[in-house]
């Protein structure tokens, strides 16, 4: 019976696999084992590829052939092979030897480079001291060629690093420069640097991925894409948002020590390296654009994004979400609406209120304006570039600390530092705060006029399409939840993210709206149309405020008699309560229509309906 052989495969990096260190290792083993009667087991081939023999954690394959011997899984006395001893390790003399002598316990070792069979079992000992001698020599020639090459490299690319202003690095650089041929200097590829502007135009204008991707391959021209191996020739989403956040586009070059996974930054960013493309206040800029626009998953057109109420708005009786319904345009007007998801389904909400949705986007509009409770601010300002700037800062300097952290902390120079990074990053912590603070008094609000051009008037699809969905994020931001009801008029019942709530009506009726926090006595009013006056808005909101406690009261009754057998006596009363609704209701609106100032007027309806109110008790 043939013995069993095993194949162990090692190579260390990943551009190997690109060449034919496999094929190699795998067929000479298979050569070798079919001329000398060994029985390669191929559903146990040991490889690890792209592994370094010098990192121990690396070699996982090995560690499990070795537990595989322990466990009887590979047949003791059988044959590994392997192309040299270096394929097992490249470490310290001292643990490779262990290692292999752990190895020999269970299996020979064979060597195709050197044809040399390692084995335990020969019963001659001038032999096995022989074999022990060769496998030192070359174990120790193997870990000594491994720190030479790593010291080699070391020194050349330090020489790079300090030459680094002087002599360009050659080997890599962005796809929209080339290196000049004394390697002194780049040269700006004028084609891809002007989409890359582009780019970050788009960008700051509003635009989002799909935006800014749909527009460069409508010009395709005027704006190729980078990559020569694109199937299609068209740009693609992910290398916008790579050149989006590339901070060699500004200039600067980070080098890093180690390779792909293992890879860490290496000092600082090293400025002005590259030629910018693009100036710093247009890059954080950018990254203030980018933050500015998560979108939740979701139904979204082409060019719209219909509901502004996304994420926030839910029903007041049950809670559920409130789904946004376009049913088209009828004799010219819109059917839009805000419904309850659950009662729309036919779950246990029996609100199946159409809330009309441009008269609660055009109530937010207000509420949100330079003059409401949630003003929305204009583009970034420099005290908001400032802030992107030091956040950058402080992350580089928390990067730094966890790095330092696994280090030695006896040394004096490591202790330095981290003390050092400690109190960068506590500076920047206050400053930021500072910044922040200093926003919230210059910030420049919007006004209503603004906000209606930027969210329903304007002409450019795409960009209105990126002006609503920012707005939607910023508004998910502040506020938990809308809860809305449909009474007599429009009710909204906002409670933010500090947990503080607010309560807006809008009557449509009356062209009238008005806000207030809840333990606040101070309030805000906005006639939607017509001239303002004060004095007589202040009364009619009054009455309409009033009203609405009524009316959210004669709702919550009516939700706990729905499942109730109602006698003739509840009916009665019901009917009358309707009446006297409806009565005091009119008294309302022939007071707001008049634009009555009159004091006595306001009084006596405002008696009404506290006698309307305490019908309720």
């Amino acid at each position: 019976m043939s013995k069993k052989a095993y194949s162990y495969i090692r190579y260390s990096s990943p551009q190997q696999a690109k060449g034919d260190s496999y094929r190699r290792q795998f067929s000479k083993t298979v050569e070798y084992c079919k001329e000398n009667g060994y029985e390669l087991d191929t559903d146990l081939i040991y490889k690890e590829l792209g592994k370094s023999a010098s990192k121990p954690n690396e070699q996982k394959r090995l560690k499990k052939f070795i537990e595989d011997c322990e466990t009887g899984r590979v047949e003791k006395g059988s044959l590994l092979v392997v192309e040299n001893l270096d394929r097992l390790s490249r470490q310290k003399i001292n643990i490779a030897m262990s290692q292999f002598l752990n190895i020999l316990e269970y299996v020979d070792i064979y060597t195709l480079q050197d044809k040399k069979l390692y084995s335990n079992s020969d019963g001659n000992d001038k032999n096995q001291l022989i074999d022990i001698i060769t496998s030192l020599v070359v174990m120790s020639r193997a870990y000594e060629e491994s720190e030479t090459k790593k010291l080699r490299l070391k020194e050349v690319w330090q020489e790079k690093r300090d030459k680094i202003q002087v002599k360009k690095i050659n080997s890599s650089y962005p796809h929209w420069l080339t290196v000049s041929e004394d390697c002194k200097s780049f040269i700006i590829k004028e084609k891809a640097a002007d989409a890359i502007r582009k780019i970050f135009e788009l960008c700051n204008n509003g635009y989002g991925f799909s935006q800014i991707l749909r527009y460069l391959n409508n010009n395709i021209e005027k704006y190729p894409t980078p990559s020569s191996r694109s199937k299609t020739g068209l740009w693609v989403r992910s290398t916008i948002q790579l050149l989006l956040s590339d901070r060699r586009i500004i200039g600067e070059i980070q080098l890093y020590k180690g390779a792909y996974k293992e890879k860490v930054a290496q000092g600082e960013a090293v400025k002005d390296y590259y030629p910018k493309i693009v100036d710093e206040e247009t890059f954080l800029k950018a990254q203030i654009s980018l933050k500015s626009r998560s979108i939740q998953k979701g139904k979204i057109g082409k060019y719209s994004f219909s509901n502004l109420f996304r994420g926030i708005a839910v029903c007041y009786n049950c809670s559920n979400v409130l789904e946004f319904v376009d049913k088209g345009k009828n004799n010219k007007r819109t059917r839009r609406y805000l419904t309850c998801t659950d009662a729309k389904r036919g779950g246990s909400c029996n609100v199946s209120t159409h809330y009309k949705y441009d008269e609660l986007e055009l109530m937010l509009l207000h509420l949100i304006s330079e003059n409401g409770f949630l003003p929305v601010k204009v583009d970034p300002s420099e005290i908001e570039i400032k802030i992107q700037k030091n956040k950058e800062l402080k992350k580089s300097a928390e990067n730094k600390l966890n790095i330092l952290i696994e280090q030695d902390f006896t040394a004096t120079a490591i202790i330095n530092k981290i003390k050092d990074l400690n109190n960068e990053i506590d500076f920047l912590k206050k400053e930021i705060k500072e910044l922040e603070d200093n926003l919230e008094k210059v910030e420049i609000k919007y006004t209503f006029e603004d906000l209606i051009n930027e969210m329903k008037n304007e002409q450019d699809e795409d960009l209105k399409f990126n002006n609503r969905i920012r707005l939607n994020s910023y508004l998910k931001n502040k506020i938990k939840t809308i809860k809305i009801a449909k009474l007599h008029n429009i009710y909204m019942n906002f409670t933010m993210i500090d947990n503080s709530v607010y309560d807006a009506i809008i009557d449509i009726k009356y062209n009238l709206g008005g806000c207030e926090k809840k333990g606040d006595k101070d309030f805000k009013i906005k006639k939607l149309n017509g001239t303002e006056n004060y004095s007589i808005d202040i009364r009619s909101w009054s009455l309409i405020k009033s009203f609405n406690l009524i009316i959210l009261k004669y709702s919550d009754l009516m939700l706990g008699l729905e499942n109730k057998n109602k006698n003739e006596e509840d009916l009665n009363d019901i009917d009358k309560l309707n009446k006297e609704i409806n009565r005091v209701n009119l008294l309302i609106s022939n007071f707001i229509k008049k634009d009555n100032d009159n004091s006595n007027d306001f009084e006596k309806i405002l008696t009404e309906i506290m006698a309307l109110y305490n019908l309720f008790k």
